[in-house]
């Protein structure tokens, strides 16, 4: 029996490593793939574009590329310990989402911050988040009140 497994995963082994069918396992693999669900959210790989769906299959697409990771167990903590420890700011550890060609804010639990209403928003600053939609810019503060901007020299 283990000389019949044995065979099994040297014949295995040699077939994939063969150039082509290397090459077709490995484009298979980067071009189209979905993880298991985690949390409520599946990461999902299609032809090269990365996105989230959750369990009732809305598509969540990030924005850009941070150090912060979509549904990762250390950047949740990194949120829930910036959150509880820093209450009075707004959260530093969250990520820009896309929607409809609008951008959001969302938590790296999957919680929707900033609904995807806006053309750009800036989160450098942790006492306010500057968010632009129809030409206007408003600073959005942590106690989650917006107030307009009417020239942009007044930030």
């Amino acid at each position: 029996m283990n000389s019949v497994l044995t065979a099994c995963c040297f014949a295995a082994t040699l077939c994939f490593s063969h150039p082509a069918a290397a090459q077709i396992s490995s484009s298979y693999v980067e071009d189209d793939r979905m993880a298991p669900f985690r949390n409520g959210f599946a990461k999902i790989i299609d032809k090269g574009q990365v996105y989230y769906i959750n369990v009732q299959g809305e598509k969540i697409e990030l924005a850009e590329t941070t150090p912060v990771s979509f549904n990762d167990a250390y950047s949740v903590q990194d949120y829930q310990r910036e959150i509880k420890e820093e209450a009075d700011f707004l959260p530093k550890t969250v990520l820009k989402y896309l929607k409809n060609g609008k951008i959001g804010i969302i938590s790296p639990k999957g919680d929707i911050l900033l609904a995807a209403d806006y053309d750009d928003i800036d989160i450098e600053y942790r006492q306010f988040w500057k968010v632009k939609r129809n030409g206007k810019v408003s600073l959005f503060l942590a106690d989650k009140t917006s107030y307009l901007i009417s020239r942009i020299s007044d930030i």
